[in-house]
């Protein structure tokens, strides 16, 4: 006597219908499982997929060679010395001065003693402030480079006078030479 409630004719025929249900159950899964789509960890569109504000992809045949774009830096020139009288025809030492610029290419031009008083300048603003800041660096350490501005000592009838030469390009030694004996040229005819 068995211990199952139906008949043993059956047991074969039962055992291979349950391992065909399990077959055909394990089938309809992996389909199922190849028609939805598979989720990743990794954020955005899976391959193939795209969002709708994407735009159409097109094949491109032929890829261009990159041009590197090198912006084009022109230097400015070194300031080359114009034929300009600094003296004859000129209305007090700032007009001198004003031509001394011109004829050097130089942004402004500030005569001042070793104390920081202003004597003359071309720069309408900040004379007053380069003129303080300069002469006591003049004053501390002759050979400190100020970078923005050129300090020059001129000796002028027994005081010291820095002149403060600003340019947007480096002055040469010989060019510096030049401001240098000018400007004194420029002292002797006014003071």
């Amino acid at each position: 006597m068995s211990l199952l409630p139906f008949p043993d004719t059956w047991l074969l025929p039962a055992a291979v219908i349950a391992v065909l249900g399990i077959l055909v159950l394990v089938v309809v899964l992996r389909i199922r499982r190849r028609s939805v789509p598979a989720r990743t960890a990794a954020p955005g569109p899976t391959p193939g997929r795209k969002f709708a504000y994407q735009p159409e992809s097109k094949t491109v045949l032929h890829i261009p060679a990159a041009r590197k774009s090198v912006p084009v830096r022109k230097e400015p020139e070194p300031p080359v010395a114009r034929q300009i009288d600094l003296v004859s025809g000129k209305r007090d030492l700032s007009d001198s001065l004003a031509a001394l610029a011109t004829k050097y290419s130089l942004d402004s031009v500030t005569l001042a003693t070793c104390d920081g008083l202003v004597i003359a300048s071309t720069s309408p603003d900040g004379a007053e402030i380069d003129a303080a800041r300069f002469a006591e660096i003049y004053v501390s350490s002759p050979l400190f480079e100020t970078p923005g501005a050129v300090i020059i000592g001129i000796a002028h009838e027994g005081s010291d006078i820095i002149g403060i030469i600003r340019a947007n390009n480096e002055i040469s030694d010989e060019i510096c030479g030049n401001i240098e004996s000018d400007t004194k040229v420029i002292l002797n005819s006014w003071i």
